[in-house]
């Protein structure tokens, strides 16, 4: 009965500035939170009551437009993912197809609210060299639900549900732009490059399990094409991509998330150079590279596996090698556990190569063994150790 007064007072506070009632440091103060709030709200009312919402257009214009002037600090990540989770709720409506769908609307979403927000925040740049495990976990295990690029992200898949080929035009247009741009000068504009690779793939998913990658693509992006012209180059030389490593990570994760997509042709193709990449120097590319090959190794087409006993064979030494020589540059016990995803891809060669590990067993257990007396000095990440009795369990198995 009183939505028209609550709605105003709403809006009376999302485009409230007052730069004395903002926080002073990089954290999200009391006007954030609550302008944050409210646009949790409204998505809850674009839901749940759209007749009742008569102001939804209003609000619509109101977000958009606090979307394109909002700054680019920390403080404001809530307040811009949830503004941007409202207008994909509004835009998947098919009834509310009117508020965006002209070219022009599609073009200044896509241009001013998602390219934006998609740019790596130097906070993750610091992130990925101070703590690469972190790194690596926060967005392997969904830690980054509710970040401006995963936001970003929602709002194309939201588009494409409504306008497909429209948004597929327009976001393609810029992904060409960030390619060409590096082009030029790779090492100066390699973040044109790491935002193209990231759209690319929020372009062309349609549906994904964590078990699978993708299993649904856009049927207008041609994700085989784009790994050979694309992603292949970052992975053919471990020592290439020195000015930013990030780049050899967009390249091992687009093999990760279409692996369900791309031929087996390509997909062995990938496999040596991501066993490569195991022995890279930078933490987050190496253990990426180790749960791509533990994913593609447990990879089934018609009910088999797609790779077997004989094809990990010829790999497995330099893998398992590259594997063993990280882990013991570690210099503790809990720096040695910290990592469970590459002791989860040891166990994971074991258990592909079945009875082709046999010559290469004494030497692994020998190394299994080491690393269980030095880590059983203080136990740190149970993780690591399942995964570490699993892989002498594995061996004994096959033995």
């Amino acid at each position: 009965d009183h939505m028209a007064e609550f709605m105003q007072t709403f809006h009376k506070y999302l485009v409230y500035l007052n730069p004395h009632a903002e926080s002073d440091d990089d954290v999200a103060g009391d006007l954030e939170e609550v302008k944050a709030s409210i646009c949790e709200i409204i998505e809850l009312y674009a839901q749940r009551y759209e007749e009742e919402f008569k102001q939804l257009p209003q609000f619509v214009e109101t977000v958009w437009n606090m979307l394109t002037t909002v700054g680019a600090a920390h403080k404001y990540d809530g307040v811009v993912s949830k503004g941007m989770a409202f207008l994909r709720t509004v835009v998947r409506n098919p009834r509310q197809r009117a508020l965006f769908s002209s070219s022009e609307s599609l073009t200044l979403i896509c241009e001013r609210i998602i390219i934006p927000n998609t740019v790596l925040p130097e906070s993750d740049e610091e992130l990925f060299e101070d703590d690469p495990i972190q790194f690596v976990r926060r967005d392997v295990e969904g830690s980054e639900a509710g970040s401006r690029r995963e936001a970003a992200a929602d709002l194309v898949r939201g588009l494409l549900e409504q306008f497909s080929a429209e948004t597929t035009q327009v976001m393609s247009a810029y992904i060409q732009k960030g390619l060409e741009q590096y082009a030029t000068n790779p090492a100066a504009h390699w973040r044109g490059k790491d935002v193209a690779l990231f759209m690319v793939t929020s372009l062309a998913v349609v549906a994904s399990v964590g078990s699978l990658g993708a299993t649904q693509v856009n049927e207008l992006v041609n994700v085989s094409d784009f790994f050979s012209s694309q992603i292949v180059q970052h992975l053919q030389d471990v020592s290439s991509d020195q000015h930013a490593p990030i780049l050899k990570v967009d390249a091992i994760k687009y093999v990760n998330t279409f692996r369900s997509q791309l031929p087996r042709s390509l997909l062995a193709q990938a496999l040596p150079l991501l066993g490569s990449h195991l022995g890279h120097p930078n933490p987050v590319v190496s253990t990426y590279a180790a749960i791509a090959i533990e994913r593609l190794l447990v990879l089934k087409k018609d009910g088999a596996l797609l790779f077997g006993p004989a094809d990990i064979q010829p790999l497995a030494e330099g893998m398992l090698a590259h594997i063993f020589t990280t882990l013991d540059s570690s210099d503790s016990p809990q720096k040695l556990a910290e990592n469970d995803y590459l002791m989860k891809t040891v166990m994971r060669i074991f258990l592909a190569s079945r009875t082709n590990i046999l010559p290469l067993a004494p030497a692994a257990l020998g190394k299994l063994a080491a690393i269980l007396g030095e880590v059983s000095k203080n136990p740190s990440n149970p993780k690591f150790s399942h995964f570490l009795f699993e892989a002498v369990g594995s061996l004994a198995r096959f033995s």
